[in-house]
């Protein structure tokens, strides 16, 4: 017997099949609009807090929409949907889920980042004034501040340039007053003076504002935060209080 050829897919068929997998293609495209969003903040801003943009859901995202728009154009020419589409939007939702099964993103804010490198400043400052404590001196170059950076549990701070995935690091730099900065500033700078006779240091904190720009932090009532460290001789060779020595919350601000 002759075998009989397969006919043509009935139209119905043909709009019912594009209509599943475009509403598969639709759910990636939902997911990654918030991940889209915040790669386009990262772009246009200098600095940004948190969790980068997660790039698996990004490109699960991207890739259905451009298979649901490649679909959409088949089916308005009335031709049949390509196996090799449909095969492709379960590719793009399933990395899309494997994007999303990772951590939730957190610290997408200035006011998190302020905090977080604000608390690593004050470790250092607690460390510090130990040594002033037991040596009757403050550290004296960036070198040996540097080294009481190392023993902080957080060695990152959580900001990172633009899109970059890669958090910057914290980094003391002297200055010969107690009001001299830097031209560029950079979240994480840790600005020290230490005094002549080397009995007391201030410590300002480089961190975000609102706009996700570098500043010098300042207190609630809008001062500049100084973390201050001074040798008491009564309190000599004593075991340091863990109590934070400086308790005002931050705030974005500039001098």
């Amino acid at each position: 017997m002759k075998r009989r050829e397969a006919g043509p897919v009935p139209w119905g068929l043909r709009v019912l099949h594009a209509l599943v997998f475009l509403t598969a293609a639709a759910g990636p495209l939902m997911a990654g609009s918030t991940e889209w969003g915040w790669l386009a903040r990262s772009l246009e801003r200098p600095f940004t807090p948190g969790t980068p943009a997660q790039w698996g859901v990004l490109a699960g995202s991207g890739a259905s929409g451009v298979l649901g728009l490649l679909m959409l154009l088949q089916l308005i020419q009335r031709r049949s949907i390509r196996l090799s589409l449909s095969l492709g939007v379960i590719g793009a939702l399933a990395l899309t889920v494997l994007g999303l099964s990772g951590p939730l993103p957190e610290g997408r804010s200035w006011a998190s980042a302020d905090g977080a490198i604000l608390r690593s400043a004050t470790a250092l400052q607690r460390e510090a004034v130990a040594v002033l404590q037991r040596e009757g001196e403050a550290p004296s170059d960036a070198r040996a501040w540097s080294a009481l950076l190392q023993t902080l549990p957080a060695a990152v701070v959580p900001v990172h340039r633009g899109a970059s995935r890669r958090s910057l690091s914290y980094e003391v730099l002297r200055v010969n007053t107690p009001s001299e900065r830097p031209l560029a500033l950079v979240p994480g700078m840790l600005l020290v003076f230490v005094s002549p006779d080397r009995a007391s240091f201030i410590m300002r904190v480089v961190g975000l504002d609102a706009t996700s720009a570098a500043v010098i932090l300042s207190d609630d009532r809008g001062d500049t935060l100084l973390l201050r460290g001074t040798f008491n001789p009564e309190n000599a060779n004593r075991e340091p209080s863990h109590r934070p020595l400086h308790e005002t919350p931050p705030s974005g601000g500039g001098l």
